[in-house]
């Protein structure tokens, strides 16, 4: 199973917000590369399934049949 930690989040008023741990996560890459994966588009085209695939963990990214979003974060993968 991968490790994520969640990056940016979205709360219910729709306010953005960088979490501590990942301020302490980005610090702790130093000089190192750092890769950004940015997946966009219209609802319920797998979107969230392409990130679980990329991240080689099924449960990384909530996948599920309804209309509603379901993934509203930016998450690290180790």
């Amino acid at each position: 199973m991968t490790l994520s930690i969640p990056f940016i989040t979205c709360n219910e008023s729709n306010v953005y917000s960088v979490s501590q741990e990942a301020e302490e996560a980005l610090k702790s890459f130093g000089d190192e590369n750092l890769a950004v994966i940015s997946i966009i588009g219209k609802p319920k085209t797998g979107k969230s399934y392409i990130l679980n695939h990329i991240a080689s963990d099924p449960l990384a990214f909530k996948v599920n049949s309804h209309v509603a979003k379901s993934t509203k974060v930016i998450f690290r993968m180790t």
